[in-house]
């Protein structure tokens, strides 16, 4: 299989190396990137890398899978260079933000075969969860193709519905930086209570790894059983959630986090 990578920055390069140490995906990649990949684990392997579309107008113009992952805004710019000048109908896989289905089809036509992906940041360490919607076109054996892709730096799932990809970025795409901000919260409290920094930092972020592996591996106890069996009545920890459960305020913020996100997810997709 040949595949045409359009941008490979953070995103990008994650999941092409996270498809690269996975031998069993079979697939000829290359790369159009205008910043220099200064990365050798991707220069010293079998991906051929290009600044610019030029390379498409002097090679061979087949290709049976395109991945986008660049910026919102040129995602038009991209999707019209892939139908001015490759011949082939191609697989069409999409992790720019807020570009819905129907956008690709509009451009490229109703039979389409695409497919719109949601990976967040820990695809970089191969732990990483993507969600994938996909339009009327796609076969079988085009899901096959994007799971073995996206299950190689992580896990995924497939939604029905395109609304949900909203909240798909409220929740999996921002919620590595909420989990990162308690972290930061964390350890600020840990050094004003009289730990060194690398003291605070091991501790905080062991407990969090810890933490999050024990709710992934107890698969038949929630989170709530997992938070309940810590809080000893009359504990140290029962204190703290009492703080943090007065009145619903912590609860009531998160709430009022993801919904935010949810909008301004809606409205990213409609200026798109």
């Amino acid at each position: 299989m040949k595949c045409l990578i359009f941008g490979c920055g953070r995103m990008g390069s994650a999941i092409l190396k996270g498809i690269l140490r996975k031998d069993s995906v079979d697939i000829n990649f290359s790369v159009i990137e205008p910043q220099f990949i200064n990365d050798s684990s991707i220069i010293n392997s079998e991906v051929s890398i290009y600044e610019n579309i030029d390379y498409i107008d002097q090679e061979n113009r087949n290709f049976d899978l395109v991945i986008i992952a660049v910026k919102p805004q040129i995602v038009k710019k991209v999707v019209k260079i892939c139908r001015d000048k490759i011949k082939n109908d191609f697989l069409l896989i999409s992790i720019a933000a807020g570009i819905k289905i129907n956008f690709f089809e509009s451009l490229l036509g109703a039979n389409t075969r695409a497919i719109r992906a949601m990976p967040n940041t820990p695809v970089e360490i191969g732990q990483g969860v993507t969600v994938l919607f996909k339009s009327a076109s796609i076969s079988r054996s085009d899901e096959i193709i994007a799971e073995n892709i996206f299950e190689s730096v992580g896990s995924l799932f497939w939604i029905e519905t395109e609304e949900l990809m909203d909240v798909v970025t409220a929740i999996s795409g921002s919620g590595p930086a909420y989990v990162f901000y308690i972290a930061e919260i964390m350890i600020d409290a840990a050094l004003k209570a009289g730990l060194n920094a690398g003291q605070a930092e091991l501790m905080v972020l062991q407990m969090m790894k810890g933490a999050g592996c024990l709710l992934r591996e107890i698969s038949n106890k929630t989170a709530k059983e997992l938070r309940e069996e810590v809080t000893s009545p009359g504990g140290t920890t029962e204190a703290a959630l009492k703080v943090l459960m007065l009145n619903d305020v912590f609860s009531n913020i998160m709430q009022n986090a993801v919904s935010a996100a949810i909008q301004k997810s809606k409205e990213l997709s409609k200026n798109n």
